[in-house]
């Protein structure tokens, strides 16, 4: 259900009851309300896939999915932001149109590069293989196994539409940040020339900074100033200080209170909203891109805290004989598991050496992550 309805028309439905508004804003709650105040409905009409468009699309998508996969074995994981990708495509479309004779729109050329950007988990089995199996799987045996799942998972999705899409209160909250910025970009594009210059000043600017907590002085990464302040205590005080304070490292703690001047540790995933959406309360202000989510977040964040703490030094699941933050598995006597012991050259349970060393175990954290992992998709 959409509404097209004048802001004098909105106000007298306001009126109702129905919808309220703080500084002449409405308070976006429902699906409904998304498509009456926030998604407008023109259509201009002009052609979505162009060659222009497949071409940007799948230039930014090997970017961001390249990006993704090279972090996702480092310490600390990088996602490409999809309003990143959606204005460098902007730009390039700029560029492209001015020497080209015919422009177009620039939605589809960032729907694919997004979509792609965050990678394929099919990768991981590949990797889990090659790094703890010694297993080299071939190039294109992987690029085919992949491509089939996504393909999989793809129409799986577009059967599905009827229930994830159409339905009006089927409102994918994050995305609307993107449905935003695309529309001011296609509606004023008059306007739009003092907003990249904004946005290309502080991209070179931060390429620039990045070089020195990236090369020049690693330890910008994370400041703790509770780490710092305790480095003459007890061996036991610094244990538990540098597992709820460190983190600068990779599995050294934590890192609650700590300080970064690396956009590689802060990221952007939230910083897309407005600062009053971010906090517990957010979703009942006034919103034009309201996510509850983001209010779910910093409450995840703080039972993660407590749990993860309280787990450890609380002695569950035997997580004391284990380091604290660690996605290895472990015999019981707290050194690596020795898998290869287990299963041997052909990759085939050895059952009486299983009884030798015993069942392996996981972090306290490992633990969690995966119960968590499951409730959320449960949930």
């Amino acid at each position: 259900m959409v509404y097209t309805g004048s802001q004098t028309e909105d106000r007298d439905y306001a009126s109702n009851g129905d919808v309220q508004y703080v500084n002449g804003e409405p308070v976006v709650t429902t699906g409904c309300d998304v498509s009456r105040f926030l998604v407008d409905t023109r259509d201009d009409g002009d052609p979505a896939l162009t060659f222009h468009s497949l071409v940007l699309g799948t230039v930014f998508a090997g970017l961001g999915a390249a990006l993704f996969q090279i972090y996702i074995f480092k310490p600390i994981q990088m996602l490409v932001s999809t309003v990143f990708l959606l204005l460098l495509i902007y730009s390039a479309g700029l560029v492209w149109s001015k020497h080209f004779p015919h422009a177009s729109w620039h939605v589809i050329a960032s729907l694919v590069a997004s979509t792609a950007s965050n990678g394929s988990s099919a990768v991981s089995n590949f990797a889990v293989q090659r790094l703890y199996y010694d297993t080299q799987v071939e190039a294109t045996t992987a690029v085919l196994a992949t491509f089939s799942t996504a393909c999989f998972g793809y129409g799986l999705v577009g059967l599905l539409r009827p229930l994830t899409v159409y339905p009006s209160e089927m409102v994918y909250w994050f995305n609307l940040p993107a449905v935003a910025i695309f529309q001011a970009l296609h509606f004023d594009s008059a306007a739009n020339h003092k907003h990249l210059k904004l946005f290309w000043s502080a991209f070179v600017s931060m390429f620039c900074f990045e070089i020195i907590p990236a090369y020049i002085f690693p330890l910008l990464n994370g400041i703790s100033v509770m780490c710092l302040a305790t480095q003459h205590a007890s061996s036991k005080t610094v244990n538990i200080i540098t597992n709820l304070f460190g983190g600068t490292d990779g599995n050294e703690g934590l890192g609650f209170l700590s300080i970064s001047f690396d956009w590689q540790y802060i990221r952007s995933q939230f910083m897309n909203y407005p600062l009053i959406q971010q906090g517990i309360y957010g979703s009942h202000f006034r919103a034009v891109c309201i996510d509850k989510a983001i209010g779910n977040s910093w409450i995840g964040y703080a039972i993660c805290y407590i749990a993860i703490m309280g787990i450890y030094y609380s002695n569950a699941w035997n997580s004391l004989a284990f380091p604290m933050l660690s996605s290895s598995i472990f015999s019981s006597n707290g050194s690596i598991y020795n898998q290869s012991a287990i299963f041997g050259n052909t990759f085939n349970l050895n059952q009486t050496v299983l009884e030798e060393i015993g069942l392996p175990a996981l972090t306290g954290l490992n633990a969690w992550a995966n119960l968590m992992a499951n409730l959320a998709i449960g949930g």
